[in-house]
């Protein structure tokens, strides 16, 4: 069940599933299925994002929140695999020029929030902090996450909120 795409400069066809990573190479028409003996630790992806330097971003559930950097040509190349015990799953990843941000659920449908990562000299996440109860208003959704210059853009199901992100 993909729950996630990206498209590789190549033009490979990355998705993200509940059972690993699915790769389909448009030139030949085959698909592969990327699992654990390919470098992956856990399976359960729920979000895939893809960074400036073709490595993938996987977020995932089980058996906690996690995130994988993936590459394609080398296999695994960072995970951080326990961001915070409030932490259940990773639905969504964006990545800008010098941070990245993921919004995660908790434990119970009212846990949710942002986690924000800085990027290192090689482009890898480091994780700085997380964010939750940015309004007064009480946030069951977050829709979507958006980065724009130096800020982060939020939309939820109490609307859209904007927050400055630079040091």
């Amino acid at each position: 069940s993909p729950t996630g795409i990206q498209i590789a400069s190549n033009g490979t066809v990355y998705a993200s599933t509940s059972g690993g990573l699915l790769e389909f190479n448009p030139g030949t028409e085959k698909f592969n299925f990327i699992k654990t003996e390919h470098g992956l630790i856990y399976l359960d992806l729920s979000t895939i994002e893809m960074d400036s330097r073709g490595r993938l971003w996987l977020g995932g559930a089980y058996p906690w929140g996690y995130l994988q950097i993936y590459d394609p040509e080398k296999g695994e190349v960072s995970k951080i695999t326990h961001v915070d015990d409030k932490v259940s799953q990773i639905t969504m990843i964006r990545i800008g020029t010098n941070k990245a941000f993921a919004v995660y659920e908790g434990t119970t449908s009212s846990d949710l929030g942002i986690l924000e990562f800085e990027l290192d000299e090689e482009g890898l996440p480091e994780y700085k902090d997380y964010y939750t109860n940015f309004t007064d208003e009480i946030i069951t959704e977050i829709r979507d996450l958006d980065i724009f210059q130096d800020s982060i853009y939020v939309t939820t199901d109490q609307g859209i909120f904007v927050g400055n992100y630079s040091d």
